[in-house]
């Protein structure tokens, strides 16, 4: 620690002299510490655009190359149409399925043939052992076991109630649901239809609590207290169809059957939802276009050389706003001609202009569906300038346009094949990599990426100067120091030598 006289002697403000002295060593670590503003701002800058391109090839692209977008159907169901429901989905094939219901799926279900108290007095949340006097059956064990569909209950009458017992049942995984009430349980089956390779819920009971206690006969012999599950059946374009489910999937249609048919059968009939493929494709030119301008924008942002960030002295003279106006033009342009966007932008624009082997020598490009781009000065920007085209090509061949877009190309290919939004795709796929290498992915700063290695080796340089600074510092006080010393050396002698002329 070096000690500081400050000017006592000499007169000087020496703190303000050693300043001033310092304002010319100060400047090369202010360069750097300006130096690693910006790549912090250049950081951010590419942390924004990431954030952009990312939700670019994740969200818009992602959901515009989804199974259905381009193949969207719509439905007409006219004759019986209370009998069924029915929806298509990304596979749906064009075309009429009359469908004439036979036999609604349903679930076996299982009930107390008789209300098993003895005593309204019964309370299910109680424990057995305290109701036993309120059942009809004796409980004649401490610890019961029961399986159902090969799901083993375990319970104990001194630590379970009756609704405990129907808790363990429906969570056991033994897929039925038990329910009590007002002196009776049932047991329905969680799934329609044959189960087992039967119709019925299976039961194993050594112990016989079912059946003497619940009065549940854990046979299915008569239909006074069961009910068989059933397969649902149906006659579809004159085909037998069964299915344990009510839910039939056919040609990419799902058909929810509801209710036997009369006499009268339903027709489902399925055609391309050409106004919806359109909207699609509209928003696909809109997202492209918003993406294309933000990526232009950034590459061709003006850089002013001269506005550089602000020093904490500098920043100490100026009003706020006055500050956040000229870190605005400070942080302008420091992606200016990026070449990772610069080649995502030609990368899009090529994928957009290119052609695309679909199957159909008259829709393989963008162009040939009515959608064009702009003026050159728009600089690649798409309009859909013909939507009759468009509409046309749709419905002449539906496959063809689908492909245009999304088709994902056969392996060992030249690229050819594959669609305009899966080049675009694997476009920003490699873009976001590239990023990530220069900066990584998140706000949280990472040292191993080109980014990170720069702003560490800068912060290193500006710890070295600052402290070549605080020893240059050091120096001149001690310089200062020893000449205020010399100086009160000079006016001691000098007081002591007037003292001894005066006194003589």
């Amino acid at each position: 620690m070096v000690f500081r006289i400050g000017g006592l002697a000499s007169g000087m403000d020496v703190d303000t002299l050693v300043s001033d002295l310092m304002k010319a060593h100060r400047m090369p670590v202010e360069k750097l510490t300006q130096k690693r503003q910006t790549v912090i701002w250049q950081r951010e800058s590419y942390l924004d655009m990431n954030a952009k391109m990312y939700d670019f090839r994740n969200s818009k692209l992602f959901e515009f190359k989804k199974e259905g977008t381009l193949t969207a159907k719509k439905l007409d169901i006219t004759g019986d149409t209370t009998t069924l429901t029915a929806k298509a989905t990304g596979t749906a094939s064009t075309g009429t399925l009359n469908v004439k219901v036979d036999t609604v799926a349903s679930a076996a279900m299982k009930w107390s043939s008789g209300d098993f108290r003895a005593s309204t007095n019964f309370n299910s949340s109680k424990k057995l052992v305290d109701e036993d006097v309120n059942l009809t059956g004796n409980l004649t064990k401490d610890d019961y076991s029961i399986k159902i569909n090969g799901k083993e209950i375990k319970f104990n009458r001194n630590e379970d109630s009756l609704d405990d017992v129907i808790n363990k049942i429906n969570s056991s995984g033994a897929k039925v649901t038990a329910y009590y009430s007002d002196g009776k349980v049932s047991f329905t089956s969680k799934e329609t239809g044959l189960i087992n390779g039967t119709g019925n819920i299976q039961f194993v009971d050594d112990s016989d609590f079912l059946k003497t206690v619940l009065n549940v006969d854990p046979s299915f012999n008569t239909a006074a207290d069961s009910t068989q599950g059933v397969n649902a059946k149906a006659f579809i374009n004159g085909i037998e169809t069964t299915s344990a489910s009510n839910v039939i999937t056919v040609n990419g249609v799902e058909i929810t059957l509801k209710a036997k048919s009369g006499v009268t059968p339903t027709n489902i009939n399925v055609t391309s939802d050409t106004d919806k493929v359109i909207e699609s494709i509209k928003g696909f030119i809109k997202d492209y276009n918003e993406m294309l301008k933000a990526l232009q924008d950034k590459v061709g942002e003006s850089k002013y050389r001269s506005y550089t960030p602000l020093t904490d002295e500098q920043k100490k003279d100026m009003k706020e706003n006055d500050i956040k106006l000229w870190e605005e033009k400070a942080k302008s342009g420091l992606l200016r001609n990026d070449s990772i966007l610069s080649k995502a932008i030609s990368e899009m624009r090529y994928a957009a202009a290119g052609k695309v082997d679909t199957g159909n020598k008259d829709y393989t490009t963008l162009s040939s569906i009515g959608i064009e781009t702009g003026l050159y000065s728009e600089k690649g920007k798409l309009y859909l300038k013909d939507e009759a085209e468009l509409r046309k090509a749709l419905e002449t061949d539906p496959e063809a346009v689908t492909a245009l877009f999304t088709a994902n190309g056969v392996e060992g290919s030249n690229g050819s094949d594959i669609g305009i939004a899966e080049r675009m795709y694997k476009t920003f796929e490699n873009a976001l990599e590239e990023i990530k290498e220069q900066t990584g992915l998140t706000s949280v700063l990472n040292d191993d990426t080109l980014l990170g290695k720069k702003m560490y080796a800068l912060g290193v340089q500006i710890d070295r100067y600052n402290s070549r600074l605080a020893d240059i510092e050091n120096r001149y006080y001690r310089q200062f120091t020893a000449m205020e010393q010399a100086i009160n050396r000079m006016n001691a002698q000098s007081a002591s030598l007037a003292q001894q002329l005066g006194g003589k």
